[in-house]
Order: C-alpha cells, then structure tokens, then sequence
C-alpha cells in the first residue's frame, strides 16, 4: 500500500514538473516573438527614415542642397567651418542655382544653420541682384560705342586699302561690316527692356552606375540643364576703351603714311570685321547648357552643426549635402527605380 501511494506521489511529481515545463515554454515562446515584433518596428522605422536621392533631390520638395567642395586646400570635414561653393534651392516645383568662387563664397554651414531657409534664398538672391546691377556699366559701355562708331567715320576714308589687306589676316569681311556690328551693339545697349537676368534650371535625370556585375549599384550622376538670360551690357562683349584708345593712337603716330596706317588699322579692326567671329562679340540673349553633379558614391552620417544637422552624399571632390534630422538615412537609388538611366555609354548621357 505504501508502496503504491509512493508511485502515486512520483507520478505527480512528473505530471506538474511536466506542466511546468511546458508552460516555461510557453513563456519563453512568447518572449521570443516579442523580441521579433521589436526588431520588425526598428527595421520598419528604419526603412521610413531611408530617403533615396532621385526622391530627396526634387523638385516635388522645398529644401536647399549645398556642395561642399573638398578638393585641393578646401576643408576635409563636414561641419560649422564647411563653406558651400554651389546651392542647389528646390521651391514650389521649381530649381534655382547659385555658385561662387573661392573669393566669393558668401557663408559658412555654420552661419547657414543660425538662418531659416526662407533667410537664406533673401540673401542669396540679393547677393545676385547686386552682381547684376550693371546699369552704370552698360551707360559706360555705351558711351563707349558711340566714341567707337565716330572714330570709325576717320577709318572709312581708308576703307578699300584697309578691305584690301583684311584677307591677309584671314579675315572674311570689311570695314563695313565692323560698323554694322558697331550699330548693333549700340542698340543693344540702348535696350532698356533687359531680359530676366539669372539662371533658371531644371532636373534632367538620373543615372546609375554599377560593378562588373551588373547588379550592384556603385555610384550616381544628377543631370541639370539651365537657360541662363543676360542683361544688354552682358550680351556685349567687347573692350570699347581700350579699342578706342589703340585706335586713336594709330592716326596720332602714323599721320600721312598710308600704308603703316592702313595696316595698322587693318589688324586692329580684324577682330571687328571677321563675320565668322563676330558672334564672340555678341552674344546669344540666352544660352542653354547642361551641367552633372558626378560620381555620387554614398550617404554620409548625419553631421551635427550647432542645432542643425546636416546629411547628403560623398561625391567627386565634395559632399553634397541638405539641413534634415538626426535620423534621416540618405541611400543611392536601386536598380529597379523608376525613369533612371543604367549605365550610359556617354559621360555627357542628357543631350543639350
């Protein structure tokens, strides 16, 4: 009796260490699956946080991008003493571009952090705006040209021998083609409707590159394309004191000798009579180019600048970079993204 009542208790025993067990079990399943929801919501938030860059450098959003040129003596490090050449200002659907030169860059990532974005395209379109008032310039000029068109009425006197002897410079034109161009200078620097001055620019596309493979992605190119419009003293392009000076010379120390003078005259004028070339002098009201931000090759981590952060990509001789959030993670574009060229056979790959 003892006996079975012992084997009955050793049974019992069994039954809830078994019980125990399972439910331990249970428990430790329910951990691990809780672990796995946690790592999902991470992975998930860091896939809400990744931006790619044909989505983050568009014109469907309002930001400012900055090149940060890295090349030769520039800074190597991204921070508040980093000073953008180029800016790159996405609003409302449209791209506007500004460079500087070394000389000329106007603020560091530092000062741009302390402004609001609005504050920072005041600026820079007021730095523009200043650097293309030239009204006092284009007066100048045309006083210039008038001083030029009444010298010219002396030359006209020896227009055949000076015709003569142009084709000795290779030059396919006459004197009375040098004061055609004259006239037309001078009413393009009486225009007093200037033409918008500045650059308007536009998004061409993107191109990917990838390895021997084929299949992975090694770097990016942005095309952009730009009209840019020139003012009436920026269409001309010609020294009208320094012509006139060279040229009131040669009548004061050649006087009655001909020849000297007519062939001094002769090469003076070539660059004014050439028809082929005259086009050097005027230029066209707009010109239309495409420029590349190249070998984007990728992100950077976030880099903290006062109560700013800044984050972009690596690319050639620079960073190209926009104010975001300590978060925000900046990829390449992947190979099945829409409307992106694969691997083009051209380095200019968007024709002008």
């Amino acid at each position: 009796m003892k006996r079975k009542l012992l084997l009955l208790l050793c049974a019992a025993t069994c039954v809830v260490s078994l019980l125990t067990a399972c439910e331990k079990d249970k428990e430790t399943d329910g951990l691990g699956n809780g672990n796995s929801n946690v790592k999902k919501e991470s992975s998930e938030e860091q896939a809400e946080n990744q931006k790619t860059l044909s989505s983050v450098f568009s014109t469907d959003n309002n930001a400012i991008w900055y090149f940060v040129d890295t090349s030769e003596s520039h800074t190597k490090n991204l921070g508040k003493d980093s000073y953008p050449h180029e800016y790159y200002i996405f609003n409302n659907g449209e791209l506007t571009y500004y460079g500087f030169a070394d000389e000329t860059v106007p603020y560091s990532l530092g000062e741009l952090s302390q402004m609001t974005d609005a504050e920072i395209i005041t600026a820079l379109e007021a730095i523009r705006n200043e650097s293309s008032d030239d009204s006092d310039r284009q007066s100048k000029e045309l006083e210039a040209c008038n001083q030029t068109i009444a010298l010219m009425e002396q030359v006209s006197e020896y227009s055949e021998q000076i015709d003569s002897m142009l084709p000795e410079y290779g030059i396919s034109g006459t004197v009375s083609d040098a004061k055609a161009l004259l006239e037309q200078c001078k009413s393009i620097l009486e225009s007093t409707n200037e033409s918008d001055t500045g650059i308007t620019d536009s998004l061409k596309g993107f191109a990917l590159y990838t390895d021997s493979t084929g299949n992975n992605v090694l770097s990016e190119d942005i095309a952009y394309g730009y009209i840019r419009s020139l003012s009436p003293s920026g269409r001309v392009d010609f020294n009208f004191e320094e012509f006139n000076g060279s040229l009131s010379s040669v009548f004061e120390n050649y006087g009655d000798d001909i020849q000297s003078l007519t062939g001094t005259l002769a090469h003076l004028l070539a660059p004014l009579c050439d028809v082929e070339n005259q086009g050097d002098i005027i230029r066209e009201e707009q010109t239309e180019r495409i420029s590349y931000i190249e070998d984007i090759s990728s992100g950077l981590t976030n880099a903290q600048v006062y109560d700013s952060y800044y984050g972009g990509y690596r690319c050639k001789d620079g960073y190209l970079v926009t104010r975001t959030d300590e978060n925000t993670i900046f990829v390449l574009d992947s190979l099945d993204t829409p409307n992106i060229v694969i691997d083009p056979k051209s380095d200019d790959w968007v024709e002008e």
